[in-house]
């Protein structure tokens, strides 16, 4: 990792924790119960729902066929998609309970959906570690998608985040032309795109995504905060501009984290 990949993640790290810091007393987080699934976002409000490039191999095609047709509780995954517009932006939205029993159980279930969104969470490597334990024939297509699929969605998920933090907007977009529902993946800290570039100070990043991507503006990351949370508490010198910018994109300030 070069150094100013270092010092950007250093300070992101640093900037999360001085937020958490000043929080009020931390409410009880909600677990969600082993029936109810959770819908995450696939594609974004208004994209074309493409799934973008194909390598050809049919390992990847079998898969996310198998992926688009898992569903335990007789939901239809199209039923999943777009959720940035909505359900996801509520302050009462529930979150992913990433538990070492649901991982057990979605696993052994097969159900790619959800461990898809496992790694659109940023639980990737968590989810590669937990896999070692199983050998069970019944999960199989689980994994395959791990071995396979997984990998490749960490780099993709990497990539992006490197070109925010180095405030690489070309790379940023040419990462987003594939695949447009990795504008809220998030990283092994728990930040989507829009959370590091508030944090780095990266106005020109900040405008494309909230203009490309307007619905990502009261995105949480894993402790619930947006990015009008860290434009607040950064030391960036561009944040009290990019509070400015996130207030006109209508980012709500009533938000408070968990």
């Amino acid at each position: 990792m070069k150094r100013s990949q270092r010092l950007n993640a250093n300070y992101a790290i640093n900037t999360a924790n001085r937020i958490k810091s000043k929080s009020p007393s931390r409410r009880k987080e909600r677990s969600l119960s082993p029936s109810h699934r959770v819908k995450r976002p696939s594609e974004l409000n208004g994209l074309s729902g493409k799934s973008g490039a194909n390598d050809g191999t049919q390992s990847e095609e079998t898969l996310s066929d198998r992926a688009d047709s898992s569903s335990n509780d007789g939901s239809n995954v199209s039923s999943v998609r777009g959720r940035v517009g909505g359900a996801l932006n509520s302050p009462s939205a529930p979150r992913l309970d990433v538990s070492s029993a649901n991982l057990k159980r979605w696993i052994q279930e097969n159900n790619l959906e959800m461990l898809e969104g496992v790694v659109m969470e940023g639980y990737g490597t968590r989810l590669k570690e937990k896999a070692e334990y199983f050998t069970d024939d019944d999960s199989a297509d689980s994994m395959l998608y791990i071995s396979e699929m997984v990998p490749k969605m960490m780099n993709k998920i990497r990539v992006i985040h490197a070109a925010v933090s180095c405030g690489d907007l070309l790379g940023l977009q040419d990462g987003l032309d594939e695949k447009n529902d990795y504008v809220v993946a998030k990283d092994h800290l728990g930040m989507a795109p829009i959370h590091k570039a508030t944090i780095m100070g990266h106005i020109d990043v900040v405008e494309y995504i909230l203009d490309k991507f307007p619905d990502t503006v009261n995105l949480r990351d894993k402790e619930g905060r947006t990015a009008l949370h860290y434009s607040a508490a950064t030391t960036n010198r561009n944040g009290s501009k990019i509070y400015k910018i996130l207030i006109r994109a209508g980012a709500d300030p009533r938000i408070r984290d968990s």
